[in-house]
């Protein structure tokens, strides 16, 4: 016989007190295979199979950078003409753990 188990995941932005949260495939420090399956937007592709650890959507969360964590250029710039530097955190919506299958729907509500 045969069985479904559908499961639904949600993910949400924000716009926090650094700015708002982005929707991209562009996630640095993250491995090609991760974000094999997203397309152009950072959304996972409709039909894509997907397993434990893979990327649905990508999101990146800004936050400000430590002043230890400057480059030297960027203390150059902050010190010259007062530019805050800001970095981002990948807040990605994965997998858990245990899962796998196919996307069989994807919904893009604002």
């Amino acid at each position: 016989y045969t069985s479904f188990h559908i499961r639904k995941y949600e993910i949400q932005t924000h716009v926090t007190s650094n700015g708002p949260e982005r929707i991209t495939n562009e996630i640095p420090h993250l491995e090609a295979h991760l974000l094999r399956n997203l397309d152009k937007n950072g959304i996972v592709r409709l039909g894509s199979w997907v397993k434990t650890g893979d990327i649905l959507v990508g999101k990146l969360t800004p936050q400000m950078a430590k002043e230890s964590s400057y480059a030297p250029e960027d203390r150059l710039l902050r010190a010259i003409l007062g530019i805050q530097v800001s970095t981002s955190k990948e807040t990605c919506l994965k997998l858990p753990i245990g899962g796998r299958g196919r996307v069989i729907d994807v919904r893009w509500i604002q």
